[in-house]
């Protein structure tokens, strides 16, 4: 392995172009090429990492934000507060949070290819945690990141956001 990849680099930063190239081996070999591909946020777990290793996630982490640019039908869950068992593998409670926060965002998945990149992400996040806006809500995510403010924000917290779920209500807080 050490041999073969001799850039610490290198994988990080080709993870979103590479996620792209199997999503479309996926869809080509299955006859479906305008299926959904549903991912985990590139997520940093809590493991004891050297410097290199720490950049290595960020830079992967980039790299899928800048692959989901190019595709519309490449979504993401956020998975960042699901409880995990190891720091890596979700706990049978995570597993399930994540699932439905799938499923909710395959049930979106049409509504959120129509979307610029920038109200996407705002939408993912808004849907994977359980809340689904209506048309007028998604309308309101590209008028929102059309401000000249938005490239200026640095955190958004919505309060007024409900999921029917107590357990994903927890995590739009």
């Amino acid at each position: 392995y050490d041999q073969h990849f001799t850039d610490p680099y290198a994988l990080a930063d080709s993870y979103g172009e590479r996620s792209l190239a199997w999503n479309q081996a996926v869809r080509s070999a299955l006859g479906l090429p305008d299926m959904v591909c549903v991912y985990e946020r590139v997520f940093y777990v809590g493991l004891t990492r050297t410097a290199i290793q720490n950049d290595c996630e960020y830079r992967q982490r980039y790299s899928q934000l800048r692959a989901m640019e190019k595709d519309p039908r490449y979504l993401v869950v956020d998975a960042s507060e699901i409880e995990r068992e190891d720091g890596i593998h979700f706990s049978q409670n995570g597993a399930a949070r994540y699932s439905r926060a799938a499923v909710r965002l395959l049930k979106n998945s049409a509504r959120l290819a129509k979307l610029s990149y920038h109200a996407r992400m705002i939408a993912m996040r808004v849907i994977d945690s359980g809340f689904v806006p209506s048309d007028a809500g998604l309308a309101a995510c590209e008028t929102f990141v059309a401000s000249p403010e938005y490239p200026k924000l640095s955190y958004l917290f919505v309060p007024s956001l409900t999921a029917a779920d107590p357990i994903d209500q927890e995590r739009l807080r």
